[in-house]
């Protein structure tokens, strides 16, 4: 375990529960305060320390959970440090855990819109079966009107498995608007736009989706419908 780990859980004991962090629990579903770390308390510096996206990969990814599950269980209404569990069980790849803590979360609020949207995207990207899709777009369609990139992107790609194109490829292309440099949202909107019968648009952004990462959730079809055009 890392030192980090370590000194969280030391920190946990030592405060005996996660109450500096419930001024973020009104603003989770928007991660509002998340990157005003200087800001928190040493308690939630210490785990988002270890548990951020930002620094998960280089740190103590077992002991990152390890904390985050203790704080967890001791806090159940905490809903941050549960958004920091399942975000942390999914950029491990413990997908089942991930869409478990996420159903959890919105099970106790349902307007935790980061939950829906992280759970409606794990189903439709990890299950394509009628049920799971229908699941996500369920989840999913409250961000018809957003204007967050990864809402728009996760509820258009829903609408693309559910072969309604017309509907997915204006979500699509304004993910892609307002977020250029993602691989995957040019993948889903190339998708749409090859179902849809626009191969020359469908060619460009599965071909800019490959440049720009070789390697993402549907780098391998990408590349397979790319060869066809």
């Amino acid at each position: 375990m890392s030192d980090a780990a370590i000194h969280a859980i030391g920190l946990a004991k030592r405060f005996g529960s996660f109450d500096a962090l419930r001024p973020l629990d009104i603003e989770v579903g928007r991660h509002a305060g998340l990157d005003q770390v200087e800001e928190l308390p040493e308690l939630a510096r210490a785990v988002l320390g270890i548990a951020a996206p930002d620094h998960a990969a280089r740190g103590d990814v077992k002991g990152a959970a390890a904390v985050l599950e203790e704080g967890a269980n001791a806090n159940p209404d905490q809903l941050v440090i549960s958004m920091l569990l399942a975000e942390m069980y999914q950029r491990s790849g413990d997908i089942e855990r991930a869409m478990a803590e996420y159903e959890k979360i919105l099970k106790k609020d349902p307007h935790v819109d980061v939950a829906a949207n992280n759970l409606a995207s794990l189903l439709s990207e990890t299950r394509r079966d009628k049920a799971s899709v229908d699941r996500a777009f369920a989840l999913a369609k409250r961000f018809e009107t957003s204007t967050e990139p990864t809402f728009l992107d996760t509820l258009g790609w829903i609408y693309a498995l559910r072969d309604e194109h017309s509907r997915a490829v204006p979500l699509l292309e304004k993910a892609v608007a307002r977020a250029p440099q993602v691989a995957s949202f040019h993948y889903h909107l190339g998708m749409a736009l090859y179902k849809q019968g626009n191969a020359k648009m469908a060619k460009t952004h599965l071909q800019r989706a490959v440049d720009l990462n070789a390697e993402f959730v549907g780098s391998r079809e990408a590349r397979e419908v790319l060869a066809k055009l």
